[in-house]
């Protein structure tokens, strides 16, 4: 085993060279331009960083273990059986891994104690080179703009069906720790458990619930089920009437989950992932989405205590196509009537508005619509959930622009032109997306791939 200084004067001699090998290209070439400087420093970054790395794991496997390893599977100690040589790309480049092979003669296991100290799991790529890609599959629109962003930016040859591949193992994972989060958060408390301390991260807090569509291969076009869970603050914003700066409650710190399948299997998911947010603790909650009987079932099953507050600017979209539908023929006439009741709705008088709008229909009888009745049957099974006024003056954001918003950006990657996914392969992506999408990709990895179990 080479000693400190040994392996210093190795370094040091490997990057003198590069350095020289820098200088003459200065030297040699004509006067470079910035994109030339840029691309010959980047091949010599790449060769240093290589050369490095061989050393350091070199030095990893001088260190053999005595005695020689026992077997996973059986428990015997394993034979040395000489060196094995094998070749990955990781972040700094091409890396070769000459390290020692160990056999088990009772069970015929095979074991390479670096690659296990190295968590290198792949036969062609490092770990992180991985986790990098997997977060570009959840990020970019497709397999085939993650794969040319990796070549392009990150100079890694890795085509669209490895990355599918690396997604489909990796998130078969992440799914697979998002059921036991799921889980665990509707278990009922087993004897002797601790109960968990009270950690406040927030004073309100809420959840927005939605749903979007996506095509499945021999299913057709199937909803998919999102949720927001976010903190409540309040910002300055303009107001678009008077154009005056006012003080309004907002949706910040969010973050996401999602769901391919039925409500009663998605309520735990954004169940578990409120509770993992502090829900319990926060002394004001609120659960937000549009008319949707399913939203409010669920809100009623895991957050019984939350405000319930229909979305704004769908209760404002029934009042406009009520106003088309009474004023079929003068638009100024219809735009007067929406101001008014807009106002009124606003304020929390949805029924008075539904009542309204009944008392026109049984006064002219030509009104009988589609929109109009609607309309009443919307504001009327509603109106607790539309008390605007009351609900922005308590402090609690009255649009669902956060979730739907979500719904909009999962769809950004699952519902792009000509896209069909099989069930499972989307259901794979889902969480790499949503971890992507709330900034807890890396933490979400690191519990999971890093953890010892792993």
């Amino acid at each position: 085993m080479k000693s400190r200084a040994e392996r210093k004067a190795r370094m040091m001699e490997m990057a003198e060279k590069e350095i020289e090998k820098l200088l003459d290209w200065q030297e040699k070439g004509e006067r470079p331009n910035l994109g030339g400087i840029e691309e010959e420093v980047l091949r010599i970054r790449k060769r240093i960083g290589e050369g490095m790395a061989r050393e350091v794991i070199e030095s990893q496997e001088a260190r053999r273990p005595v005695p020689s390893p026992c077997c996973p599977e059986c428990q015997k100690e394993m034979h040395y059986k000489g060196m094995r040589e094998k070749e990955i790309t990781s972040l700094v480049g091409e890396v070769k891994l000459n390290r020692g092979y160990f056999y088990c003669d009772h069970c015929g296991s095979g074991l390479f104690p670096l690659d296990r100290q190295l968590e290198v799991k792949e036969r062609n790529w490092s770990e992180s080179i991985i986790r990098e890609a997997t977060w570009l599959s959840g990020k970019a629109g497709s397999y085939e703009e993650a794969e040319e962003i990796l070549k392009r930016i990150g100079r890694i040859e890795m085509d669209d069906s490895t990355l599918w591949r690396h997604v489909k193992m990796r998130g078969e994972k992440l799914r697979e720790a998002e059921e036991m989060r799921k889980e665990k958060s509707i278990a009922l408390p087993q004897v002797g458990e601790v109960p968990r301390q009270p950690s406040p991260q927030a004073d309100r807090m809420g959840v927005g619930i939605d749903g979007a569509m996506v095509n499945i291969r021999e299913e057709g076009w199937k909803e998919f089920k999102v949720g927001a869970v976010y903190e409540i603050e309040e910002r300055a914003n303009r107001d678009r009437i008077t154009g005056e700066w006012i003080m309004t409650p907002c949706a910040v710190n969010n973050s996401y989950v999602a769901h391919l399948g039925d409500a009663q299997e998605f309520g735990p998911l954004i169940f578990s992932e409120a509770q993992a947010r502090g829900w319990e603790d926060a002394r004001y909650t609120q659960t937000i989405g549009d008319g949707a009987a399913w939203i409010w079932n669920l809100a009623d099953l895991y957050f019984p205590l939350s405000i319930r507050t229909l979305d704004w600017y769908h209760g404002s979209e029934y009042l406009h196509n009520a106003a088309a539908s009474l004023f079929p023929t003068s638009t100024s006439a219809a735009n007067r009537w929406f101001n008014k009741t807009e106002t009124m709705l606003f304020q929390g008088q949805a029924q008075t508005i539904s009542d309204a709008i009944s008392d026109k229909i049984a006064a002219h009888p030509a009104l009988d619509n589609e929109p109009l009745n609607a309309a009443v049957s919307y504001f009327q099974n509603n109106h607790k959930r539309m008390q605007y006024m009351e609900f922005r003056e308590d402090g609690f954001p009255i649009g669902s622009g956060m979730v739907e918003s979500a719904a909009k950006q999962f769809k950004a990657r699952f519902t792009g032109p000509g896209m069909r996914w099989s069930r499972n392969g989307l259901q794979r992506l889902i969480p790499i997306r949503a971890a992507v999408l709330s900034d807890s990709f890396d933490l979400l990895w690191a519990s999971v791939f890093n953890s010892p179990t792993n």
